[in-house]
């Protein structure tokens, strides 16, 4: 198994320890945003441009997570990605982070999810 499989196990093993239906908004309606999500869209850019690639894999990790979690809070959603994949995801992030980059890359993946949810796979059970 290569390291970005492993990376992305520990980090899916670790979210579904801490996994808690409560909303945590504040009455505004914000929410603390954990991790690489937090960082700004020129940081995402940059890293992802990076030749080594290494610091673009926490972001990878990051957004494989963040649309984990989304699968499992929206209504009859089973897979946000519908017909495209991990990489489909990122090349969009890519996109609007390098058009936006004092965003934050939490911002961008609620952008991406809003663009996917017409084309999701949708379950009956939720």
């Amino acid at each position: 198994m290569n390291r970005i499989v492993k990376t992305l196990i520990l980090f899916l093993n670790i979210m579904l320890a801490f996994d808690n239906p409560a909303n945590a908004e504040d009455a505004t309606g914000g929410y603390m945003i954990i991790g690489q999500g937090a960082d700004s869209c020129g940081k995402y850019d940059g890293a992802r441009q990076q030749p080594s690639g290494i610091d673009a894999v926490v972001y990878e990790v990051w957004l494989a997570g963040y649309l984990t979690g989304t699968n499992k809070q929206l209504p009859k959603t089973n897979n946000i990605l519908g017909h495209t994949d991990i990489d489909g995801a990122l090349g969009w992030l890519d996109n609007f982070c390098h058009a936006n980059p004092t965003k934050a890359v939490a911002d961008a993946a609620a952008q991406l999810s809003v663009f996917l949810y017409p084309t999701r796979q949708q379950s009956a059970d939720k």
